[in-house]
């Protein structure tokens, strides 16, 4: 996970040098609108390494939001916010049982991101930003029982996202995206960050 989070980082930087005289013509461009959905998978990791925590398993995330396109000195700002959801699952020794827990909780997310093309007509394009995930409504369920985590979740997670997309035309385009939090995932232990994968679709106005 590390690895790719470098290599995508790397390439991010690459065409963002590249595109600056490529993006001139677009300073003019207008401001444009639209709706994104998405789905993926979701999980905790260890802070340090990235390798996924070995007591969890990947859960199922999904969500909707409203991003714009701004251009920005050859480049485009595009914002987006977006309500979404986080699930996993987890082994926790309880006494002398082990229970499976699945975590459930919403989130609206703000993303600042900054979107690369090497040329305005190339199909494929990066985004790498930072975002800010608020988390709304935590929840676990151990044997049919709900406990509400209010207290032990981080209310605020600070985090970056790194993905590539294709435009199907001017309006359509497919997207995947990667979000690493740095700030701990929970009050009572910072060794563990929320990643979430998604892969998504826009239709902008």
């Amino acid at each position: 996970m590390k690895k790719v989070f470098a290599i995508i980082a790397v390439t991010v930087c690459a065409i963002a040098i590249l595109n600056q005289s490529a993006f001139a013509q677009e300073a003019n461009s207008e401001i444009k609108f639209g709706a994104r959905v998405f789905g993926g998978a979701t999980d905790l990791a260890n802070k340090r390494d990235l390798e996924l925590a070995s007591n969890t398993e990947i859960g199922f995330g999904m969500g909707v939001g409203a991003v714009s396109l701004i251009p920005f000195y050859g480049i485009y700002f595009a914002p987006e916010l977006s309500f979404e959801s986080h699930s996993f699952k987890s082994n926790e020794q309880i006494g002398y049982s082990t229970y499976e827990v699945k975590y459930e909780e919403w989130g609206l997310k703000a993303n600042l991101n900054f979107r690369f093309h090497y040329r305005e007509e190339n199909l494929v394009y990066f985004e790498v930003g930072p975002a800010f995930n608020f988390a709304l409504d935590p929840k676990a369920n151990i044997s049919g029982l709900s406990l509400d985590l209010d207290d032990e979740r981080s209310a605020i997670d600070f985090g970056l996202n790194l993905g590539i997309g294709f435009r199907l035309s001017e309006h359509h385009s497919l997207d995947y995206k990667i979000f690493r939090n740095f700030t701990g995932f929970s009050d009572s232990n910072n060794d563990l960050v929320l990643i979430a994968m998604q892969i998504g679709y826009s239709y902008m106005f």
